[in-house]
């Protein structure tokens, strides 16, 4: 029976058939229903379309994109930790960018791929079947680490310098009060403990740069939906390290499928010398460990105070498509040699066209 294709606008209607395809492949929390309607309520731009592939009915195939302005694009930006295809079969990823492409976009635009995985090229590839023009990049290299031995094993290995970091550490900060680790995962009392950790993680540069959670209505109003919905999945890991009661460190995470995501971190700088986001995140990496996790990932780019943990990066790019079209080549040009360029090939292409029509009359 051959594959059905459709195009859906909303999401609550095939929500739980969408998270049981994420379920069944393993996918990250931003490739699920809840993240993508949370995503596109804070920071979508355009009109959402779902397309999806059915096999004898069953949902085997699934991409979200975001319409806009003739383009199409993955609901993602830099608070996304990964986006691709949710796909049964390398078929099926075909059949999803084919169907995408339907309506002649001047431009395909997905962020936040794999660079290694099998979905970026077979998207690429598809996208070339229908000769749109594409160009892939690396845009981000995320550190992470890979657990396949015990605690113990990871932290021996560390450099005796670092460990000695750790242990002097912890003494500075015991000298100064009473510490405290604590996990929480969401209840009744989440919406007190959220604005306890944003306080914290806009401490320092973030805040002065404008990067941090609540810097930016939108970006403090998605951690919060994402966090009351993670809670809900089971999914939320908050992190705090507090010295007589008071939080100096926080770290918002989410643990799933056998990871552990690092969304956002941040320490009070004022007990910067005392090393309070460093002690977090061994707390973390041990907890990932104890738990049997297949992983932590930092996400975000490779920064000195994660490689200090690991030498494993993710490479996550950027696969653009231009139409072979006036408009999509005027976008082409655009992204690879600026504005002006993409506006004057397109007069010229227009002149050309109405000298064509007057030709022929």
């Amino acid at each position: 029976m051959t594959s059905e294709i459709e195009i859906r606008t909303e999401i609550e209607p095939i929500a739980g058939e969408w998270d049981g395809l994420a379920d069944r492949l393993g996918a990250a929390p931003s490739m699920y229903s809840g993240w993508i309607a949370v995503w596109q309520r804070w920071f979508g731009s355009g009109e959402l379309a779902i397309v999806c592939v059915r096999d004898r009915g069953e949902l085997t195939g699934l991409l979200p994109v975001v319409r806009r302005r003739g383009a199409i694009s993955s609901p993602a930006n830099w608070h996304t930790p990964s986006f691709e295809p949710l796909a049964a079969s390398p078929e099926t990823s075909t059949q999803l960018v084919r169907a995408a492409l339907a309506s002649r976009p001047h431009r395909l635009d997905f962020a936040f791929v794999y660079a290694d995985s099998a979905q970026l090229e077979l998207c690429g590839t598809a996208a070339q079947a229908l000769r749109y023009h594409t160009v892939s990049r690396v845009i981000e290299r995320s550190p992470y680490v890979k657990i396949d031995t015990d605690w113990q094993a990871f932290e021996a290995a560390l450099p005796s310098r670092r460990r000695s970091k750790l242990r002097r550490f912890r003494r500075r900060l015991e000298e100064r009060g009473s510490i405290a680790i604590e996990l929480e995962r969401g209840g009744r009392e989440l919406g007190p403990m959220l604005a306890e950790g944003f306080a914290i993680e806009a401490s320092g540069w973030k805040g002065e740069r404008g990067t941090a959670i609540n810097s930016r209505p939108e970006t403090k109003g998605f951690y919060e939906e994402i966090a009351r919905w993670a809670a809900e999945r089971g999914w939320l890991r908050l992190w705090f390290l507090r010295l007589d009661g008071r939080v100096i460190a926080f770290a918002f995470c989410l643990e799933h499928a056998g990871r552990q995501y690092e969304l956002k971190v941040g320490f009070d700088t004022d007990y910067a010398s005392n090393g309070p986001g460093i002690l977090l995140t061994r707390a973390r990496l041990e907890h990932s460990f104890e738990a049997g996790l297949k992983s932590y990932e930092f996400l975000g780019q490779a920064e000195k105070h994660k490689l200090d943990w690991t030498d494993h990066c993710r490479e996550l790019a950027r696969l653009q498509a231009f139409a072979p079209t006036v408009a999509g080549q005027a976008s082409r040009l655009a992204w690879t040699r600026g504005r002006a360029a993409a506006l004057k090939a397109r007069e010229l292409a227009r002149r050309a066209q109405r000298q064509a029509s007057a030709d022929e009359s």
